[in-house]
């Protein structure tokens, strides 16, 4: 071993909380906004899933990933919205990111019926309420 091996050594001090000398979400403080609002997207999207029991591990890996992205999609948008500049082609990528693992999880658009009422449809409620009003004012 030489010197600068040995010096290397002594100074790296893995913390017990952390996970092969990286920081782990166990290292991290929990009362923080940041970690209670990631916990709260994590928490969603595990129920709109089913909850944490019905998703296997791969899937839990994916939804932690996902409300990593959110979080940081959200602090973005709130620098934007506040006139702040920010980099608008890492913000689109991460939201590309963010939709690609709602993807993978499973997670779809579901389209809303958008289709305009009939004229028949119309006049129809407009022949209802005015027999309410009719009603009311006997």
């Amino acid at each position: 071993m030489t010197a600068d091996s040995a010096s290397l050594d002594r100074r790296y001090q893995p913390d017990a909380r952390a996970v092969g000398g990286l920081l782990s979400l166990d290292a991290l403080d929990r009362r923080t906004r940041p970690f209670k609002r990631y916990e709260t997207i994590r928490g969603a999207v595990l129920a709109d899933m089913g909850g944490e029991e019905n998703v296997s591990e791969v899937q839990k890996q994916l939804v932690s990933k996902f409300a990593t992205i959110a979080l940081q999609l959200e602090i973005m948008e709130a620098a934007a919205i506040d006139g702040n500049e920010i980099d608008v082609d890492l913000f689109g990528r991460a939201a590309g990111h963010l939709r690609r693992i709602a993807e993978a999880l499973g997670m779809q658009r579901v389209a809303r019926d958008v289709t305009t009422s009939t004229l028949e449809e119309i006049a129809d409620e407009i022949a209802a309420e005015e027999a309410e009003r009719a009603a009311a004012a006997e």
